[in-house]
């Protein structure tokens, strides 16, 4: 939707219903120099593909994403993918039960300092790979709810 946006500075979405959209792939891809982003009354109850949706979104430092409702998410590869800048990001309220796919989900976000993904439930994930590579900064990471049952795939996990 936002694709691409790279010249945007600042974007109001606080009255777009998003009640009935599916996939949410490569929404806010590469808008570069998009400082903040207030997703709030976001409704991505019905979401069920995040992939790459905040990839490349290179300016932005914080991100709270604790109302989102990922229920339904099965596709979260790249979800903030070289995110460069990201120092903290609130996933408070993610539900990752449905989840099959996390590669890649934080790679290069190499200024992230802390990760807090106790809630995060992975047995059905197949895929981790690269999962953290290049998050040379992070300091702490809370995986203590992760289950590795199901991942054919975990090449490269904390590679950097």
């Amino acid at each position: 939707m936002f694709s691409g946006c790279n010249l945007l500075k600042s974007l109001n979405l606080s009255s777009f219903d998003t009640s009935k959209v599916i996939t949410m792939e490569k929404m806010f891809y590469n808008c570069s120099n998009l400082i903040s982003l207030d997703l709030n009354k976001f409704d991505t109850s019905n979401a069920t593909n995040m992939n790459c949706m905040f990839s490349e979104y290179t300016s932005l430092k914080s991100l709270d994403l604790s109302n989102f409702e990922t229920s339904n998410v099965k596709l979260m590869s790249s979800m903030f993918y070289n995110c460069i800048s990201l120092e903290s990001v609130n996933l408070s309220s993610f539900d990752t039960s449905k989840a099959i796919t996390m590669e890649k989900m934080f790679y290069n976000c190499s200024n992230l300092i802390s990760l807090d993904l106790s809630n995060f439930n992975t047995s059905n994930v197949d895929a981790m790979q690269s999962m953290f590579n290049g998050c040379s900064y992070l300091k702490s990471i809370d995986l203590s709810n992760f289950n590795s049952t199901n991942i054919s795939n975990y090449d490269l996990i904390f590679n950097g």
